[in-house]
């Protein structure tokens, strides 16, 4: 994921526009298969981490690792989300504000979102 932010000549809005590009996107298979949702595409897998709790069964460490851990990452990222796509968000600056607790959360904020090439 690539992340370009700009500025809009105005000043008076605080307004940023960030553009979110070169992303790869899933398969419409993968998007209808239920099984798919349960999983997490994004982080690494039980096979990588051969640190998480070796003295259980291999089964046992892929259910707590893919769907007790993150229940639904994939359909949350994928199917109903925009972790694949290309899109554009306009708004207050801090546009790209994912944490709540910030200074500046303390107000409403309102963003914009454009997909491109849909």
């Amino acid at each position: 994921m690539r992340v370009r932010v700009e500025g809009i000549n105005a000043p008076e809005l605080r307004a940023t526009v960030a553009q979110i590009y070169g992303r790869t996107r899933r398969s419409r298979y993968l998007k209808i298969n239920p099984v798919w949702w349960f999983m997490n595409d994004d982080e690494q897998t039980v096979d990588q981490a051969d640190w998480y709790h070796p003295e259980r069964p291999y089964w046992r460490g892929w259910l707590y690792w893919n769907v007790f851990r993150n229940p639904l990452q994939n359909f949350r990222a994928y199917v109903v989300g925009a972790s694949d796509k290309n899109y554009w968000v306009r708004g207050r600056e801090p546009v790209m504000t994912v944490q709540r607790n910030a200074p500046c959360a303390a107000r409403v904020r309102i963003s914009v979102v454009r997909a491109v090439g849909w």
